[in-house]
């Protein structure tokens, strides 16, 4: 019974690992539409560059998590 517990926590930590990809392509994806419809409405250069700024916290913050739940996995998989 000890011997089979990680694999349903290693199951967890993949699903949490498609999940945080996910959202965080979903995110991006949003975020993205979001500057076109602003870039194309206000045509200023300002909204643009606080699109990217946006943008570019949004998916730092995403690849944070992403490499976190890698580390998470790998450390699961060395104690298997």
């Amino acid at each position: 019974a000890v011997e089979a517990s990680p694999i349903p926590r290693l199951m967890m930590q993949t699903t949490g690992l498609l999940a945080g990809h996910i959202l965080g392509f979903i995110i991006s994806a949003i975020f993205i539409y979001v500057l076109y419809k602003i870039s194309i409405e206000m045509n200023s250069p300002l909204a643009i560059l606080v699109g990217a700024i946006i943008l570019t916290m949004a998916f730092s913050m995403y690849l944070s998590v992403f490499l976190h739940n890698l580390t998470n996995l790998q450390t699961l998989e060395a104690s298997l």
